[in-house]
């Protein structure tokens, strides 16, 4: 992470500082499988959506 610093325009948080603002204000996003992750479980504690593949793979 400490190497995004020397990259113009870049912003680094941990997925437990992650807000609306930056995720609708950057273009881009690189988040790791980890982060996202701790993002879903934090959005939805009860698992709900815990049947949602997230492989990135589409179903046959």
């Amino acid at each position: 992470m400490l190497s995004a610093r020397n990259v113009k325009g870049a912003k680094v948080t941990g997925a437990g500082g992650l807000n609306v603002y930056d995720v609708l204000y950057h273009e881009k996003l690189l988040v790791s499988r980890s982060a996202v992750e701790q993002i879903t479980r934090a959005l939805d504690p009860q698992g709900v959506g815990a049947g949602a593949d997230t492989s990135g793979e589409e179903a046959a």
